[in-house]
């Protein structure tokens, strides 16, 4: 399991849900990881043939040397605390492109956890539409849980995707729910069938209405909520303004991608 940390805020959250998980399912091994953005390595790159005058060299130096310090505290400032709560891990540094970076590790790799944005950039949405192996998205809470899992269900490949891939991993977990929001009857499909023959046991729920706002309302109850990913998702195809993004903005509960 992989940890990105982009702050020394994000190590405390992050770590806590990862030991929530690593206890629930033994033997799971939990590496951390930081991502020098591309900006911060390449920054000076356009100096590079510039004839500036001594007192010009000598701010620059000064500036890039303080620059490279505060980054390497920053660095080794996250490593300790991460250490120090998630003991006998590993933990590196990267740089380059986030999204890059992340699907070349993901390779080796079962699940990725990264702290829920507030804003979803370029390079995250780069991440969502290429990633081949399950995101979890952990917002910052006092405490978490992994009881009650909630998937966001169109009944189509991306959604059943992210639910065979959650219990592929998670085996232990028994019981699903699963909410439909605006699906025609025609469209209804009974998968209690094969969760009866793996012994598990899924309850769905179907509602008409905004999407984001039904969703919304039924993540309050659970701990984790499964959605697809958003390549071709229900959310983003019915409707406008894009809610898909605006579901993992608002969602205040860890979101599993797979």
């Amino acid at each position: 399991m992989l940890v990105r940390f982009k702050n020394e805020e994000e190590v405390e959250y992050l770590t806590r849900y990862a030991k929530l998980i690593q206890e629930k399912y033994s033997g799971i091994e939990v590496v951390g990881l930081f991502v020098k953005p591309i900006e911060g390595v390449m920054k000076y790159d356009h100096l590079k043939g510039y004839d500036p005058t001594s007192t010009d060299w000598e701010y620059i130096e000064k500036t890039i040397d303080f620059e490279k310090s505060s980054e390497e505290k920053k660095v080794k400032k996250i490593k300790e605390k991460f250490l120090s709560l998630m003991g006998g891990s590993e933990f590196y540094v990267r740089s380059g492109e986030l999204s890059e970076v992340l699907l070349e590790e993901l390779k080796l790799f079962d699940i990725l956890i990264i702290s829920k944005p507030k804003n979803i950039g370029r390079e995250l949405k780069a991440l969502f539409k290429n990633h081949y192996r399950p995101v979890i998205f952990v917002p910052k809470l006092e405490s978490y849980s992994f009881e009650k899992i909630l998937l966001a269900n169109d009944h189509r490949f991306e959604a059943y995707k992210s639910l065979f891939s959650f219990m592929g991993i998670f085996e232990d977990v028994k019981v699903i729910d699963s909410i439909s929001v605006n699906v025609r009857e025609e469209d209804k499909k009974d998968v209690s069938v094969y969760f009866d023959k793996a012994g598990k046991k899924i309850e769905c729920f179907y509602e008409d209405g905004n999407i984001t706002n039904v969703i919304l309302e039924y993540s309050k109850k659970c701990d984790l909520l499964l959605m697809g990913d958003l390549k071709q998702s229900f959310i983003f195809e019915k409707v406008t303004g894009k809610p898909g993004s605006k579901i993992i903005q608002e969602v205040d509960k860890p979101i599993f991608m797979g």
